[in-house]
Order: structure tokens, then sequence, then C-alpha cells
């Protein structure tokens, strides 16, 4: 049940907007209203990964180099839980970027450009073509990683983070980048990534504890 309750947890939206919203998504590209595509255009690009693996290594080279140079155990302390935070954010958000832009090549499914000549039914693999890769979101993907990350840091703020984290995800339906069952594989898999990684430092003793049956942050 561990293993089959986040697949389920996938699966079950996925499906679910497959079946009921991704053909009305089809029939709407480029025609969503401003209110949703107009601020959709400008941050939708939060769900790029590069600017968040850069800050993240900038954050760890900046922590080693305190600890190396200054001579304070006090913030000694404090580089190594902030290169710890960094290093889990960068495993969490670079691996799951990773592992789904790999799949989404694989799969091949046709983009909201192409609904109009291929529909939903329609899957073209290792075609290497950007208009051949819907599923699943990568940005969504990284929304899901990121902001599963920063609620598992900082659960006093879980909600409202998660919240944002899929606001950022929804956005890829309305700039016409993205279906929503591929939005909602992307973000449900980026959180599950997080979630498991989070398990994994636990584990270890870095960052998190387990006890509680979820992971939480160490004092």
């Amino acid at each position: 049940m561990p293993v089959l309750f986040p697949f389920l947890a996938i699966a079950f939206p996925a499906v679910a907007a497959f079946l009921f919203l991704d053909s009305a998504a089809g029939r709407l590209y480029g025609r969503w209203p401003a209110w949703l595509a107009d601020p959709a255009a400008h941050v939708t690009d939060v769900g790029r990964s590069w600017w968040i693996l850069t800050l993240a290594a900038l954050v760890i080279a900046g922590g080693w180099a305190l600890r190396r140079f200054v001579a304070s155990e006090r913030t000694g302390l404090v580089a190594a839980r902030l290169m710890s935070m960094a290093f889990y954010i960068l495993t969490s958000v670079g691996l799951a970027a990773l592992l789904v832009n790999v799949v989404k090549r694989i799969v091949g499914r046709p983009r909201p450009v192409e609904f109009a000549d291929y529909g939903l039914f329609s899957f073209h693999p290792l075609t290497w073509n950007f208009d051949f890769e819907s599923f699943p979101s990568g940005h969504s993907t990284v929304n899901g990683a990121l902001f599963m990350a920063l609620a598992l840091l900082f659960p006093r703020f879980r909600r409202p983070l998660l919240v944002l984290g899929f606001y950022f995800a929804l956005t890829r339906v309305f700039v016409g980048a993205h279906f929503p069952s591929d939005v909602m594989t992307g973000f449900g898999f980026g959180m599950w990534f997080s979630f498991a990684t989070a398990i994994i430092f636990s584990r270890f003793g870095v960052l998190f504890d387990g006890g509680a049956g979820r992971p939480m942050p160490k004092a």
C-alpha cells in the first residue's frame, strides 16, 4: 500500500483530466480568456529548472565558503543547514526534471497546438520534436518538486505553498503548452519525487527526521 497509494494519487487525477478536460483544453487552444492567459504568460516560466538548480548550487557554494573562511560555530551551523536544504532541492528538482524529460520524449504526445490534426489518442515516440513532447509536463514536474520540497522544509506554510505551486503548473494549460492531464501527472510526480527524496534523506539523518510517519525538518 505505501507504494500503491502514491501511484493512485497521481494516476486518478491524471486519468480524470484525460477523460473529461483534455478535449476542452484542446479546443480552447489560443482562445483562453485574457484574465487567465495574460497572467499565466508572465509566471509560467517559474517552472523552468535552470534557475532553481543555479540558485541551489550558488547557495551550496556560498555555504561552503562561509564554513571555510568564517571562524564561527553558529555561522558554520547556519551554513551547513542552508547547504543541506539547497542540496535537497537541487536533488529533488534536478532528478525529477531529468526523468520526466526522458519520459516525455519516449511517449511523444502531441501538444495542444497539434490537437486539430492529431487529437488526444496519437503518440509519436522519439521524434525529438518539441511539439510532440507534451506528456508529462516538465514545468509542472519542476513546480511539484520545488513546492513540495518547500512545503516539507517549511510545514507551517505547506498549504499556501502547494496551492501556489499548483497554480504555476496550471499556467501551462492557459498558455497552450500542455493538456490538463500532462500537468496533473507532472505535478503529482514532482510532489511524490520530493517526498520520496525527503524520506531517503531522513533515513540517513540528513535534514529530516522520519519518526512522525512523514519526513519533518530537524530542529
